[in-house]
């Protein structure tokens, strides 16, 4: 269904532009047929005129049945668009609350590691204390860390300066616990 050249007569190009469409192709064949009858002022019709009013009818009936089915069609289309945006709308309100309960779970598992932190630090710096073993009474070792031996110095320590991972079992000063799972230099 090109678009018709300007080579040629005008009615060669309508002819063209009409042919590559069957169903306009039917109903002009059949009007033409009927003004054609029409015009010649014959008082009774002939079968062509017949033949040519019954196809015109029916062909504005078949394509006026099409015309409603491409309507429908395209309000079942726009409808189930309109659903899509209405589903979608929905799910990006399910996703934002899932996000922000994620965030919120997170910061609780942040506290709550905290926490442990430091009741494991309460619980077992006694034991220590009551059984004399105190890392940091004489040993050189930072009573906050067991595992590793943290000496006692007064600049910040880092990974490499010990020989292995540690509990944290107080406060970390030197930040070998980045994770705050109670553990440094994993």
């Amino acid at each position: 269904m090109g678009v018709p050249s300007n080579n040629g007569s005008r009615k060669d190009r309508v002819a063209g532009w009409i042919s590559g469409r069957p169903l306009l192709s039917v109903i002009a064949t059949a009007a033409i047929a009927f003004l054609l009858g029409v015009g010649a002022g014959s008082p009774e019709p002939s079968n062509q005129q017949i033949a040519g009013e019954q196809l015109a009818g029916s062909s504005t009936d078949a394509a006026e049945a099409e015309l409603e089915d491409i309507r429908t069609e395209l309000e079942d289309v726009d409808r189930e668009i309109n659903g899509l945006r209405s589903e979608n709308r929905t799910l990006h309100r399910q996703v934002s609350s899932k996000e922000r309960q994620l965030r919120r779970s997170r910061a609780t598992l942040a506290t709550t590691r905290t926490k442990l932190s430091k009741m494991r630090s309460s619980a077992q710096t006694p034991v220590a204390a009551a059984s004399g073993a105190s890392a940091g009474s004489g040993s050189g070792c930072d009573s906050n860390y067991s595992g590793a031996c943290v000496p006692i110095v007064s600049h910040d320590l880092n990974c490499e300066d010990i020989s292995g991972s540690v509990t944290v079992v107080g406060s970390d000063p030197h930040g070998f616990d980045g994770d705050g799972d109670g553990t440094g230099c994993e």
